[in-house]
């Protein structure tokens, strides 16, 4: 099944309606839904879609540069996953021209899994989608890659889909990001020519297994287990975990 929500000007947008969790249950459509930036969305988005409330995981400054379009019936929620710019995982403009110390991206998803600030955040927004009953609740980050990643795995997780799906679902961002990688590495070649440093700045636009497993594997060893993560840090109980698959989910 095709996830991909049709949309001209974003570039990495889709439901994660149909997919099937380890008990053959399947994620209804319009209700989950995964973004980048929204500004150049089209006049009919949100009720194309059924979307009534959007989270922005966005930093301040990303917003300023791109502030999505919306409308007075959208529940419009900012919830910033990181506390201020993070080269690598924030995008605004200044951090993308920079070619300098270009991070390796498994420390910042280690990271997030470390900072109090970042936990609490995850857990808001966690909690948030969990409770929304009212139409479809959309997430997104600029790239919609690593911050609306992380919380695309955690709510899959949550709802009982196979590891590996997860990873699927992840990685389908390199479908929207791969030409615009290549034109970031192109142009870090150009200005450093250093083919490595062009590597590591065209991988920040790029989802890799990796990342992912950064963030994982400290959730196990900070935390115990993912599960023991979401019960104790996120406080989330099994009766909300119950109530939230049998409200998203169908046989």
């Amino acid at each position: 099944m095709d996830r991909k929500i049709e949309e001209k000007k974003v570039r990495n947008i889709r439901d994660l309606g149909g997919i099937t969790n380890k008990d053959g249950f399947v994620i209804k459509e319009k209700h989950l839904i995964r973004s980048s930036k929204l500004n150049k969305i089209s006049e009919d988005f949100y009720e194309r879609n059924n979307i009534k409330t959007v989270i922005d995981l966005r930093i301040d400054l990303e917003i300023d540069e791109a502030p999505d379009k919306y409308i007075d019936k959208i529940n419009y929620v900012k919830i910033p996953i990181v506390s201020g710019s993070r080269l690598g995982i924030t995008h605004e403009k200044d951090s993308r021209k920079s070619t300098k110390n270009i991070p390796d991206l498994r420390d910042l998803y280690s990271d997030i899994f470390k900072d109090e600030y970042s936990i609490e955040k995850i857990k808001e927004t966690i909690k948030l989608i969990m409770s929304n009953r009212d139409g479809a609740i959309l997430w997104h980050c600029t790239e919609g890659k690593d911050r609306c990643g992380i919380i695309s795995a955690l709510i899959l997780y949550i709802l009982g889909v196979d590891m590996n799906v997860i990873y699927d679902d992840y990685m389908l961002t390199n479908e929207a990001a791969k030409k615009r990688a290549r034109k970031f590495y192109i142009l870090v070649f150009l200005v450093r020519f250093n083919r490595k440093v062009a590597r590591r700045a065209k991988d920040i636009f790029l989802a890799y297994e990796r990342y992912l497993d950064a963030s994982i594997d400290t959730i196990k060893a900070e935390y115990g287990s993912l599960d023991e993560f979401i019960k104790n840090k996120l406080e989330i109980s099994d009766e909300e975990i119950k109530d939230f698959r049998d409200y998203v989910l169908k046989k």
